[in-house]
């Protein structure tokens, strides 16, 4: 697992119940370079999180296609998102189309996702 500092990330959890696949931590024991990479600065507020990238790979197989029957029952796929402030806010998660279909069959490691927040549904996000 990597430390990263995200100013706006997600995570995806199972069906029915929001779980984070992210652990705060501290800065303080993170080298500068891992926390800014290339940058010059860093943002006057921001939270530091370890992901747990191969359970939230694995969830997100589970989330339904987008427009799709099983993309609006009671179940869906729930994010937690990781805010600045060090809270989270829970993200409703589908699969979506960004390209062709042949190219999904060719590079299966390839998937994108859109979410809408479940707290106040005009906040989105999107991710690959």
């Amino acid at each position: 697992m990597r430390q990263l500092a995200f100013l706006f990330l997600f995570a995806c959890t199972g069906i029915a119940q929001a779980q984070s696949y992210f652990k705060p931590v501290q800065p303080q024991g993170m080298a500068l370079s891992e926390l800014a990479g290339a940058r010059t600065w860093l943002p006057s507020q921001f939270s530091t999180w370890e992901l747990g990238e191969a359970a939230l790979s694995t969830a997100l197989q589970s989330a339904p296609m987008e427009f799709t029957p099983e993309a609006y029952r009671s179940n869906p796929s729930i994010l937690e998102v990781p805010l600045p402030d060090g809270s989270t806010e829970s993200y409703a998660v589908f699969r979506v189309m960004a390209c062709e279909q042949a190219v999904y069959d060719r590079f299966p490691e390839i998937r994108t996702f859109a979410g809408y927040s479940l707290k106040d549904p005009t906040k989105l996000i999107r991710g690959s």
